[in-house]
């Protein structure tokens, strides 16, 4: 009877800690994963959003470049505006 009743309670408390065991790893390795699956997409979000930057940054520099030589060719600042998309004020700056 004693050898039963300590079975079964042996047997409770070991589903329990397995329980408890598996509850905390699968929290541990939930973690780690979302951690790891975040530091993945912002390093990729990153890098996308700091190629379209520098395409955009490229893109403006070399409309100002081309209204430069537009200006040293005395060519009117109104038609400079039309083609490049530049304001009168910008391209005055220039």
């Amino acid at each position: 009877q004693g050898y039963k009743k300590g079975m079964e309670q042996g047997f409770e408390k070991g589903i329990e800690q397995g329980i408890e065991q598996g509850i905390e790893q699968g929290i541990e390795q939930g973690i780690e994963q979302g951690i790891e699956q975040g530091i993945e997409q912002g390093i990729e979000q990153g890098f996308e959003k700091g190629i379209e930057q520098g395409i955009e940054q490229g893109s403006n520099n070399k409309t100002i470049e081309i209204a430069k030589n537009l200006l040293k060719d005395n060519m009117d600042i109104s038609l400079i505006s039309k083609y490049t998309n530049l304001s009168i004020d910008e391209i005055k700056k220039l």
